[in-house]
């Protein structure tokens, strides 16, 4: 490596420090949001008892390097040998959209991009991290389930509806699974 190389690196390396210093406020905002509402708590009790057709795997915290968003989310996939072209990821997430918090629920699809299938190896990664199979996007989705502005005094109202958006979730997951 050049030292004209090494240079940028650690240019680049400063400069993603200094991204990261300038979004801990927001984050620690949009994390603490998150804890009020229990959203590992209803993420992690879908892992426990997920609908019938489907393995879920998390809960995991995501943020935004930025400071845009942070998030809470899982990823599922139908059970059986076969179903790793498509992975589901289900997430709660808090951001700021239009000046005001918003907390989301959203799903979104993550396609395969493995160079081959390797079950091995693929069992033993995915119930850890999802990114090594699968892109590394737990943005947002652009469609909620459910969106709300966060209000702390409304913070029980919110997390219901929460619960109610993913226990939805469940339903529609059991009403899709294959007969037998």
């Amino acid at each position: 490596m050049s030292s004209d190389d090494r240079y940028q690196e650690i240019m680049r390396r400063l400069a993603l420090k200094q991204q990261e210093q300038a979004a801990a406020p927001q984050q620690a905002l949009f994390s603490g949001i998150l804890d009020s509402l229990n959203a590992v708590g209803f993420l992690e009790a879908i892992k426990k008892r997920p609908p019938a057709p489907l393995k879920v795997y998390g809960p995991k915290t995501v943020a935004s390097p930025r400071g845009e968003w942070v998030g809470v989310v899982v990823w599922h996939k139908p059970k059986g040998y076969y179903f790793y072209q498509t992975l589901g990821l289900l997430g709660i997430w808090a951001q700021v959209i239009e000046g005001a918090v918003q907390v989301m629920v959203g799903e979104k699809s993550l396609p395969f991009q493995g160079a081959i299938f390797n079950p091995e190896s693929y069992y033993h990664h995915i119930r850890r991290r999802f990114d090594l199979y699968y892109p590394n996007d737990p943005d947002p989705p652009l469609q909620a389930l459910y969106q709300a502005s966060y209000h702390a005094d409304q913070r029980l109202l919110v997390r219901q509806a929460l619960e109610q958006a993913l226990r939805q979730w469940v339903q529609s997951k059991l009403s899709h699974a294959p007969p037998g």
